[in-house]
């Protein structure tokens, strides 16, 4: 639809952000250091074997947080740009948020170059207030895709955006979205229902006091552990980047912390009978209690002595 619309091909991406696995899109989401390429140009590195060559050409990859380098890859390829896609909260790199003034930059160089900006939501809607991250940040783009809360747990997704590059959409316009399994009606009477509990009085007041009980209950734990770990997050989610101690603004930030000690964690919490994943997002729910959240400080503060007792190196 951004092609569509704009006339161009072109795609400009963040490194360290993700948009799922089309090959027009998987690039730089997780590459090796050593096959990035500057910091402050960031070459495309493909994600997968198997997709071709050329499509390289068609994405500008630029690092997050350096609008000097966002201004630059616009001065460059402006004219060619069809959108810039980006998680307006990058929960894949960690909950790395944009620093102050980054998403008005991105919306004020789309409408001046004429292009399209494009959130993908996928983890940030619902998650913080109704409207997403577009609520909770102030600034609107042009297209957003929504799924995981949008079904409250049913496999559903959702397209949306400004009526005029919409109406490129099949039968009104020419660009194609189809799939078999698309709109299921289970799916969607499961997402109406969502709808209905995130619309509810105090429901984001319930998910903000359970984020101040667990988050200033982990930064406690961390601190009384001596584990260098920095903890970010917002709203229910949040990630854990084990070896450092400073605000992540980056990718390659992100891509320094320790996965041996993340692993440890991973594990000590297993034991204890509390689920994590070995992923840098993690979460909670509005279906947790406040005992929900007690039972899995007890797990954290064990894997936290874990990780401290298995990497005595690393404490101060």
């Amino acid at each position: 639809m951004a092609r569509t619309a704009t006339g161009r091909e072109k795609v400009l991406k963040f490194e360290g952000h993700f948009h799922g696995y089309a090959d027009y899109v998987a690039y730089s989401y997780g590459p090796p250091l050593e096959e990035a390429g500057p910091p402050d140009r960031p070459v495309p590195y493909p994600q997968s074997a198997g997709m071709p060559r050329g499509l390289k050409d068609l994405i500008v990859v630029v690092p997050f947080n350096d609008p000097d380098a966002l201004k630059a890859a616009f001065a460059e390829h402006g004219d060619d740009l069809a959108c810039l896609i980006m998680e307006p909260i990058s929960y894949d790199m960690g909950c790395v948020l944009a620093q102050p003034g980054l998403l008005a930059l991105c919306r004020d160089l789309c409408d001046r170059h004429g292009a399209l900006l494009f959130f993908d939501e996928v983890l940030t809607a619902f998650r913080m207030a109704p409207g997403g991250a577009q609520e909770y940040l102030g600034v609107t783009a042009d297209l957003c895709v929504l799924g995981k809360a949008l079904g409250g747990g049913m496999p559903i997704s959702a397209i949306t955006g400004r009526r005029d590059v919409m109406r490129h959409l099949r039968p009104v316009g020419d660009s194609e979205l189809s799939g078999t399994y698309l709109a299921h009606t289970t799916a969607v009477l499961a997402a109406l229902a969502a709808l209905d509990e995130y619309g509810r009085p105090g429901y984001y007041e319930h998910l903000e006091a359970l984020g101040g009980r667990f988050y200033g209950g982990f930064q406690e734990i961390i601190e009384r552990s001596g584990v260098p770990m920095r903890l970010q997050h917002v709203g229910p989610r949040f990630g854990m980047h084990f070896g450092l101690r400073e605000e992540v603004t980056n990718y390659r930030q992100a891509a320094g912390a320790s996965k041996a000690m993340l692993r440890e964690f991973v594990a000590g919490c297993i034991a204890r009978g509390v689920y994590f994943h070995v992923s840098v997002h993690h979460g909670y729910s509005s279906a947790h209690t406040e005992a929900d959240i007690d039972r899995a400080l007890e797990g954290v503060d064990g894997a936290m002595d874990d990780v401290r007792q298995a990497f005595p190196a690393m404490m101060t």
